[in-house]
């Protein structure tokens, strides 16, 4: 019984997130990212097989800025590290 309940408890958990999490576009990110930010030379891409991270360059009113992609897709993994000063 008490299996029962936890898995019962555990489904209602996922599923009460599943509800608040909202989905977004990546078009909805790029268009809300804050304007300006230069990361050129400030980061790069981990040093490891697979890393699917990148960095984008976005033109927005105007400006180019930069953001950070680490993944764009399932079963992926991505790392970007700051560079020495």
């Amino acid at each position: 019984m008490k299996e029962v309940r936890f898995w019962g408890l555990l489904l209602g958990l996922f599923v009460c997130l599943g509800a608040v999490i909202p989905l977004v576009s990546k078009a909805d990110v790029l268009d809300t990212a804050p304007a300006g930010l230069n990361l050129e030379g400030l980061f790069e891409p981990g040093k490891f097989d697979r890393n699917s991270a990148t960095m984008q360059t976005v033109l927005k009113n105007g400006h180019s800025q930069h953001v950070i992609e680490l993944t764009n897709d399932d079963n992926q993994v991505g790392a970007m590290w700051s560079t020495p000063c």
